[in-house]
């Protein structure tokens, strides 16, 4: 038969376990290390910390030793900051699969669109929701951005874009004066960080193209889903506010 563990044994294991716990919780290294991966997520994950950021991240680790390990207190301080107002720090997060698929459809729309739909797309781009591939989580930052990742979303962005052509044709209709007001309509539609110029102008021209714009049925059934198609496929659109 099995032999049994004596209680004291377990117990004493027990507390070894809390024992290691305690310890790296109040590791030299965990504090900032904690920190910065808050900042990352909070404020800007895209660029290095400047001298106000390396300080901030300075505060908040000691803040975690001050507060006895806690977070709150940790995040609290973050979304009090300057930093976490200030504009430069604003897409400066990549979106995660699901944050992008999620903020697609509720910009794109939805009609004939159910969550199972999406389940497929997001593992190709590299999430299985509730599903992590290990204890680590998933790889976060650029490297959601593999080739094959990110061919995954911008697929998902023409396929959202054609089963929503026609709802899109009504919603573009009120902004069909001009390709201009078309791709107006679209950035304000879509929300994508400020579009470069020579991006902004790569979109009229694209709007333009195919003959004289007139605003008909036939061209609004296709160049606003074709617009919506190229800014969700975007480098741009793969930020979060």
């Amino acid at each position: 038969g099995g032999r049994t563990i004596p209680a004291r044994a377990a117990a004493g294991g027990m507390q070894d376990g809390l024992d290691l716990i305690d310890a790296l919780a109040a590791h030299p290294a965990t504090g900032p290390r904690l920190a910065r991966k808050l900042y990352a997520f909070f404020i800007n994950e895209v660029d290095a910390p400047d001298a106000s950021g390396d300080a901030l991240i300075r505060e908040v680790a000691a803040i975690y030793y001050a507060r006895g390990y806690e977070i709150e207190p940790m995040v609290r301080r973050i979304l009090l900051s300057s930093q976490f107002r200030d504009p430069r720090n604003h897409y400066a997060r990549y979106a995660w699969p699901v944050e992008f698929v999620v903020r697609a459809i509720k910009e794109v729309g939805w009609t004939g669109f159910s969550i199972n739909d999406t389940l497929p797309p997001l593992a190709n781009m590299g999430q299985q929701l509730f599903e992590p591939p290990d204890v680590d989580g998933w790889g976060l930052g650029p490297r959601w951005f593999s080739t094959g990742a990110m061919l995954a979303r911008m697929n998902f962005a023409a396929q959202l874009a054609t089963n929503q052509k026609f709802n899109l044709r009504e919603v573009f209709r009120s902004a069909a004066a001009s390709p201009e007001t078309l791709v107006a309509h679209a950035l304000d539609r879509l929300t994508p960080p400020a579009y470069p110029d020579d991006a902004y102008r790569a979109l009229v021209d694209y709007t333009h193209a195919g003959g004289t714009w007139t605003g008909s049925d036939a061209q609004l059934a296709s160049k606003p889903a074709g617009l919506v198609h190229l800014i969700v496929g975007s480098a741009h659109y793969q930020f979060v506010y």
